[in-house]
């Protein structure tokens, strides 16, 4: 079991570019450097489905990075991890998120908690707030979630 997997879906139909996931393997560093188990799935390059990697890795949380060409394929991500393990938390970040969370939260019920621009501490915090009890979230600056029947936004994202 690990504590985060963080996904780079694939891109259906002709790529724009295959750019490796550099903001993934930036929140990976950060969140390994503070102790927690990491895993990156480039869906993108790896010739894989998606659900192998939830049964090797079991992982707690999935990061989902996502842009306005892929955000289907990022839903479908949070759709097949709810399917897995109903307790696994889905975190969804990228191009889209930033400007889309409150749509997203509102319509893709897959979907937990929803980071708005760089992610590296943010991620960090959210793991940080779910090891010690899911009411910390509100502390976590720069992510978006659902609570009681409403959407809390924090402030902005930490630099």
């Amino acid at each position: 079991m690990i504590d985060i997997l963080l996904v780079n879906p694939r891109e259906r139909g002709t790529p724009f570019e295959r750019i490796p996931p550099l903001g993934l393997a930036y929140i990976a560093a950060r969140v390994e450097q503070a102790g927690f188990s990491v895993r990156i799935a480039d869906l993108d390059i790896e010739d894989r489905e998606f659900e192998t990697y939830l049964t090797e890795h079991e992982p707690r949380v999935v990061g989902i990075s996502g842009t306005t060409h892929t955000r289907y394929q990022s839903f479908d991500i949070a759709r097949k991890t709810r399917q897995f393990n109903p307790d696994t938390v889905t975190v969804y970040g990228g191009v889209h998120a930033s400007f889309t969370g409150r749509d997203t939260l509102a319509n893709v019920g897959e979907v937990d908690i929803v980071v708005r621009g760089e992610g590296e501490e943010s991620t960090l915090q959210i793991l940080r707030a779910l090891k010690s009890g899911r009411s910390n979230l509100a502390r976590v600056a720069g992510i978006m979630f659902r609570q009681g029947g409403s959407i809390v936004e924090t402030g902005p994202p930490a630099r």
